[in-house]
């Protein structure tokens, strides 16, 4: 009884919170979960919102979600960011958020996955001198339906150092 109390505590400063802002942007201020005793329960354990959002922050790529309608519904928000998005791009198609070469190569992609004719398309290539990779994989859901996709963009270069390092 005791964590329910707390929790719809929690659950009442998030309707406050937001109540009280009218701009995204605001609330992304403390960059923190909302729900911060929430947990999400995996078969393989469960991790809190706070811990997710933590996982995301620290690898050294940008993630984007978008979901079964072609829809921006979420972005990664750390510092290893090759371009920045806002929250204005959020739930908006994906060819009026990118620029044209991006959004026609992600729609190709997504036309493939939701054709059930591929799972994951990688594109590398060379921007300011740094190796970057940009794959983007189907969601899907354990029967096989098409959920949405996740675009993984980051630089590789320190890959490619592990290497060099490793071999001299």
């Amino acid at each position: 009884i005791a964590n329910l109390e707390t929790n719809f505590t929690e659950f009442l400063k998030f309707v406050d919170t937001y109540d009280d802002r009218n701009d995204f942007e605001e609330m992304k201020v403390t960059k923190q979960p909302y729900i911060t005793d929430a947990y999400v329960n995996f078969p393989t354990g469960k991790l809190s919102l706070e811990q997710l959002q933590a996982a995301f922050n620290v690898l050294p790529f940008q993630f984007e979600i978008v979901d079964a309608e072609d829809k921006l519904r979420w972005f990664s928000d750390n510092d290893q960011s090759l371009f920045k998005p806002n929250s204005k791009t959020l739930d908006k198609p994906i060819n009026a958020i990118h620029p044209i070469d991006t959004a026609s190569k992600m729609e190709k992609a997504i036309r493939e996955f939701k054709a059930n004719r591929k799972d994951m398309v990688q594109a590398p290539y060379i921007k300011d001198g740094k190796k970057i990779i940009n794959s983007v994989f189907a969601l899907r859901s354990a029967s096989g339906n098409y959920l949405g996709a996740i675009r993984m963009t980051g630089d590789v270069d320190f890959i490619f150092d592990m290497f060099k390092m490793k071999s001299t």
